[in-house]
């Protein structure tokens, strides 16, 4: 078996889709069937990767690679290399009207400067003055924004269920008519646990972070933590005062 035919079947090239023959020789026919389907591949998985760790050169580079081979291996497996053969016979030209309108859009949006990054690289997602890192602070911006209401909506669900306890300790001293104190410590417990649930929406926003942001998320956590602890102490000796005085 030839090799062109070798480089068909195993990587699934569909030939009523795409030209498999004609070609004016077998090096030509294995420049466009694999070579610049190859690069082209590649491209992306390097722009991919770039957007997954922000293009700052951190991320082991085993991964990468593992990253690189996983998505070249699933573009063969699901059949989808052919697309691949027939873009890849324009991707040149994709690629000189993409880095037109790249060096056109960091001119317009990152008011010109020379070069994108450090050391004339593309900038990365998140920083940087051209179209990446234009829309990478919108990104970002959007997450921090997501980030401050989560935040602020845990604060003042603790400062609600501090105002809760408070009355409890108040109605404990001084009993209004009609109170029943069993029914304001269970809806403490339920108010606590819709806290926890944003604590840990809150936990999985940091955890989902690609664009380097620092949220301090441990720290937001422990101090959330203590201050549930306080409550929970308040209301555990209230607890045992109304089933002492029931009793």
């Amino acid at each position: 078996m030839a090799l062109l035919d070798i480089i068909i079947d195993t990587l699934r090239i569909n030939c009523s889709v795409v030209q498999c023959t004609g070609y004016a020789s077998e090096i030509e026919a294995l420049f466009y069937l694999f070579f610049f389907p190859t690069v082209f591949i590649i491209l992306l998985v390097y722009i991919l990767t770039n957007f997954i760790f922000r293009g700052d050169g951190n991320a082991p580079r085993g991964l990468r690679l593992l990253i690189s081979v996983t998505l070249y291996a699933f573009i063969v497996m699901e059949g989808l290399y052919t697309m691949f053969v027939s873009l890849s016979r324009f991707w040149w030209l994709f690629a000189v009207i993409l880095m037109g309108l790249w060096a056109f859009m960091r001119h317009l949006i990152g008011g010109g400067g020379s070069g994108g990054g450090a050391g004339g690289k593309m900038p990365g997602f998140g920083g940087g003055s051209g179209p990446l890192g234009y829309f990478g602070k919108k990104v970002r911006g959007k997450l921090e924004e997501s980030e401050k209401k989560k935040r602020t909506q845990i604060e003042q669900e603790i400062s609600n269920l501090r105002s809760s306890v408070n009355l409890m300790e108040k109605e404990l001293e001084k009993p209004s008519p009609g109170t029943d104190m069993t029914k304001m410590i269970g809806e403490y417990h339920n108010h606590k646990k819709f806290i926890l649930t944003l604590t840990d929406e809150l936990s999985e926003m940091g955890k989902a972070n690609v664009v380097g942001i620092d949220w301090n998320i441990e720290k937001l956590e422990k101090e959330y933590e203590d201050k549930l602890k306080e409550l929970d102490k308040k209301v555990e000796d209230i607890t045992k005062k109304v089933y002492k005085q029931a009793a």
